[in-house]
């Protein structure tokens, strides 16, 4: 199988791999052979790697760069000229996240510091995000609250929080539960299940407020703000998402986010984008480029 770090990291390659890769396991004289190039390390083909490199029953052949029959004159001109990234994938052969990626293994890492979802605790508020996809993205909803650093309480300097240039200096955010729902194209996510979720943790998590996209989600809120639910709607603007980007950057990069061990948090995070928008409006677009399985809270 060829250039498989390459693929796309949408359902439909993944099950190619799995079909052959079982088919090959079958057979007890047939041997598979994979040949591919570096790539970022959050790839799913990099678990295969690594797979292959502790079990026995694989023989693993890594060759670093760069190539040898190259000329070091051209191997000079393309790192002047590819992003760092690609130059240590396609010529040092190492595996490498993209420089606009949101966060890396890493940094996520030192995040991932909760063994799992926390129960709710008395006089802490709660925000829950969420973010609806009906057939091809995920829905998803996020029960967060903000901490001091220092354990001073959020109200005691709201004041000064609203005057300083950065008012989230000294925050850590902490995700308390996360609640993923698949759909298809045959079976898209059904909302009512989404909305009977949500009513449940508003009530659990100290009546809570919901942050929404409208988009798809306006019958929800409505009816959500009908029992007396505070909703605060979210459009995703250049200006909106290009905030959200500058944020995100800054807690992964500084670890004031403190995330549970589920395998959301360590596979759909280190695979995000943020890419320019070629518009007229200068922005940011927020891309994520993997699926993954989500867990019951």
């Amino acid at each position: 199988m060829d250039e498989i770090a390459q693929w796309a990291t949408t359902a439909a390659p993944k099950g190619l791999w799995e079909a052959v890769s079982t088919a090959a396991a079958k057979k007890p004289d047939s041997r598979l052979i994979v040949l591919t190039t570096a790539r970022d390390p959050a790839h799913w083909s990099h678990k295969i790697l690594q797979h292959a490199v502790e079990d026995p029953l694989w023989r693993v052949n890594e060759v670093p760069g760069p190539p040898p029959w190259m000329d070091r004159a051209r191997i000079a001109e393309q790192e002047r000229r590819l992003p760092s990234s690609s130059f240590l994938r396609l010529f040092q052969n190492e595996w490498t996240a993209d420089e606009d990626r949101l966060t890396n293994l890493d940094d996520l890492a030192a995040c991932v510091v909760l063994d799992g979802p926390l129960p709710p605790q008395p006089n802490v508020k709660y925000v829950i995000g969420v973010d609806i996809g009906l057939r091809r993205d995920r829905t998803v909803a996020c029960v967060c609250h903000a901490e001091r650093l220092d354990g001073r309480p959020l109200s005691a300097i709201s004041d000064q929080m609203s005057m300083d240039a950065d008012p989230f200096r000294g925050v850590r955010v902490v995700l308390d539960r996360i609640q993923v729902w698949a759909g298809s194209s045959d079976s898209p996510v059904q909302l009512a299940e989404v909305e009977v979720w949500l009513n449940e943790a508003v009530d659990i998590f100290n009546h809570a407020r919901i942050v929404i996209d409208p988009w798809q989600a306006v019958g929800m809120a409505q009816r959500l703000r009908g029992r007396g639910v505070a909703v605060q709607e979210f459009n995703f603007t250049s200006a909106s998402v290009g905030q959200s980007h500058q944020r995100s950057t800054s807690y992964s990069a500084t670890a004031p986010l403190h995330c549970p061990t589920t395998r959301l948090c360590s596979t759909s995070l280190p695979m995000c984008d943020f890419e320019r928008q070629h518009q007229a409006s200068t922005g940011w677009t927020t891309t994520r480029t993997s699926t993954t399985t989500g867990l019951s809270p």
